[in-house]
Order: C-alpha cells, then structure tokens, then sequence
C-alpha cells in the first residue's frame, strides 16, 4: 500500500520517479574522483583536530572563555561530523 502522502502518483509516475532517482544516483557515483576523496580526507582531519582541541582546552583551561572556547571547537567537530562526513 502506498503512503497516504503519494496518494496523487500513479504506479507509472511512481515507477518514473523511480528510474530519475536512480539515474542521479549513477551520475553522482560515477563524478566521484581524487578531488572527492581529498575534500573528504581534509573535512575529517580538521573535525578531528577541533574535537581534540576543544577536548583538551575543556581538560586544561581553567577560565571562563576557555570553556566558551572548547564547547565552540566540539560543536563545530560534531556539525562537522554530522553534516560533511
């Protein structure tokens, strides 16, 4: 049974919809290259540099904005994560 939100699509345009998605998905797959996989190498070097960073500041500093700062580098590595990687 079909989700009551595509109640408006045929099987057809189901089915078509379908085949485009799947078409996209090859074009992007096979556009991957070195360029890709250096980008992504370079975004998990630096989210893994801030969480360290920000870790240690969080262990070793002791004012107020050395806090401010080791929360901001944990939560850019974990946007970083969650959304680049």
């Amino acid at each position: 049974a079909r989700p009551s939100y595509a109640g408006h699509l045929t099987p057809v345009d189901v089915e078509e919809i379908g085949r485009e998605l799947d078409a996209l998905r090859e074009r992007v797959l096979e556009s991957r290259g070195a360029r890709d996989a250096a980008y992504i190498r370079r975004v998990i070097a630096v989210q893994r540099g801030l969480e360290l960073g920000g870790r240690a500041i969080l262990l070793f500093g002791r004012s107020r904005s050395a806090w401010v700062v080791g929360t901001t580098s944990l939560s850019l590595a974990k946007i970083l994560e969650n959304m680049e990687i």
